[in-house]
């Protein structure tokens, strides 16, 4: 069992159970919800951006505001943050009725040009909520480059040996099919001496 990460309040429950016949099982699954607080506003989900090697400086973000209690709302600000800098308030004057969904695209533009993660976060800030926890909701977004490939290198831990195992692994982060990629490989040599004394060790 399970509580919807977006209201708080609706329980999902599955289980296997053993239906007619040999090897013949079968599942259920069902919900069951508490009662709705009267006031209760949530931050549904960030819609734009996403994540591309097309981002540029002048991103839009776009976030869906649910009202999931049972009265009408109205006069709530929402709160827009690039890696906890502060972007943008708006505030909301018209009406949301239960249940509806409102979509918002903030006014001012992001800039998502540079190669990398980037955390969007947006909150809401409504006085007579009654639920505070589905009120802000982030969204890592990643500007890709076109061609990135990335390797990483295992190798066996073993020494005074003349063959090591290793591991090459090479990975496409970057946007477009990789097509073709030259890899090269240094091996350095490293002579170990043997001293005689107390212990005798390479």
């Amino acid at each position: 069992m399970t509580v919807d990460p977006v209201d708080g309040q609706t329980f999902w429950y599955t289980a296997e159970y053993g239906g007619d016949g040999d090897d013949n099982s079968l599942t259920r699954i069902f919900a069951f919800q508490l009662e709705r607080k009267g006031n209760d506003l949530a931050v549904l989900e960030i819609t734009l951006p996403e994540t591309s090697s097309d981002l540029g400086a002048t991103e839009s973000v776009v976030v869906d505001i649910q009202n999931v209690g049972k009265l009408e709302a109205a006069n709530f600000e929402l709160m827009l943050s690039l890696n906890n800098n502060q972007v943008e308030t708006f505030t909301y004057t018209e009406t949301l009725e239960a249940g509806e969904i409102y979509t918002h695209t903030f006014a001012n533009t992001i800039d998502l040009s540079a190669i990398g993660e980037y955390n969007i976060e947006v909150s809401l800030n409504y006085e007579v909520d009654e639920s505070e926890r589905n009120n802000s909701r982030s969204k890592v977004v990643s500007k890709l480059a076109n061609l990135d490939a990335a390797i990483s290198l295992s190798i066996a831990d073993r020494t005074c040996s003349n063959s090591i195992p290793g591991t090459l692994k090479m990975t496409n982060e970057g946007a477009d099919v990789l097509t073709s990629a030259q890899i090269e490989a240094y091996i350095a040599i490293i002579r170990h001496q043997c001293f005689k004394g107390s212990y005798n060790f390479c």
